[in-house]
C-alpha cells in the first residue's frame, strides 16, 4: 500500500479546509484539505475509491506505482 496526495477542486476552485472521508475497501479514511485544497492519505492501494469532502462526492483513481507517495494531481468533485 502507498500514500496518495492531490488537490480537491469543487466547481474549479480548491476545496479548502474541508473534512472528508474516503472508503478504502472495508476501511473509512479521514482526510482534511488544506487552504489550497491539498490532501494526503496513507495506506491507499491501487484502485478506484469513492469519497466525500465538504458535502461534495469525488472519486480517487489510484494507479499502480512504486513511489512512496503517489501524486494524483487535481481531483474534481462531482457536484
Amino acid at each position: 500500500a502507498t500514500a496518495v496526495a492531490g488537490r480537491l477542486l469543487s466547481n474549479g476552485k480548491p476545496l479548502a479546509d474541508a473534512h472528508g472521508t474516503v472508503r478504502v475497501n472495508s476501511e473509512t479514511k479521514e482526510i482534511v484539505t488544506a487552504r489550497e485544497g491539498s490532501f494526503y492519505a496513507e495506506q491507499v492501494p491501487p484502485g478506484v475509491y469513492q469519497g466525500e469532502a465538504g458535502g461534495s462526492p469525488f472519486s480517487l483513481r489510484v494507479p499502480r506505482s512504486d513511489d512512496v507517495v503517489t501524486e494524483l494531481g487535481e481531483v474534481a468533485c462531482a457536484n
